[in-house]
Order: structure tokens, then sequence, then C-alpha cells
């Protein structure tokens, strides 16, 4: 969860991950901060990468229909 502090060893499986994938960060999440993004998105291959402007630990609560937007947007 809070990866790379604790290491829970998430980093070593992401490259697993095969399917189409949108990693998407909070600007303003204290959690796991938007700098994590980038490297869960190189982890990934070929996964895209989106930070929630605004947003919070809680985006898809904070701001749902900007985080329904996003989803969307990346699935068509």
């Amino acid at each position: 969860m809070l990866w790379p502090i604790p290491d829970t060893g998430i980093s070593r499986r992401l490259a697993r991950i095969k399917a189409r994938t949108l990693v998407v960060t909070s600007e303003h999440d204290v959690m796991v901060p938007a700098a994590h993004g980038p490297a869960w998105q190189a982890g990934i291959a070929g996964a895209a990468l989106t930070t929630l402007a605004g947003a919070g630990h809680l985006a898809e609560l904070e701001q749902p229909h900007a985080f329904a937007n996003l989803v969307r947007d990346f699935l068509n």
C-alpha cells in the first residue's frame, strides 16, 4: 500500500501486469504522492499516467466525475 516504504514487493511485480493500464495519481495525495506515478508507469509496459489536479488520497470520492471521465477516456 505505501510503496516503497515499507517495501511490499510490488515494485518487483509491476512487470507482470500485461493488461492495458492507467496509472492515476492525485496532485495532493499525502499518503501516496504523485511522484510515485512515473515509477509505476515505468514498471508497467505501455502504461499511461495522469494526475488528477486538486485531488487528494481519495480522488474517486473527492472528484467522482473527473475520475470517471479519466477512466472512460482511457477505456475508449
